[in-house]
């Protein structure tokens, strides 16, 4: 079963990711590892619908709407995204 769901992680399902995460975190099928069940949880919680919100600020970001971005990446940075909260600091050291 898990070389099942294995084969469905690098395709990016998530279902996929889901699985083999909540594999890892009991020990079903696998040998229990709390580090690769987060590792793989998290990449469920950042390919939720909040994907959109980075693309979103990345658009305006590219577009030259700087502070539009900015507000959208520090958003998800307070939420945790550690791209997020990369992207706001470079914004805020690019306008020095």
């Amino acid at each position: 079963m898990a070389y099942l769901y294995g084969r469905g992680v690098p395709a990016g399902h998530i279902l996929a990711f889901y699985n083999l995460a909540q594999m890892h975190a009991t020990g079903t099928g696998v040998m229990r590892s709390c580090h690769t069940a987060v590792e793989l949880f998290k990449n469920v919680c950042e390919r939720g619908r909040w994907s959109e919100r980075l693309m979103t600020a990345y658009g305006s970001f590219k577009e030259g709407e700087t502070d539009a971005a900015l507000i959208q990446y520090l958003l998800l940075a307070e939420q945790g995204y550690e791209v997020a909260q990369s992207n706001v600091a470079f914004i805020l050291d690019q306008s020095k």
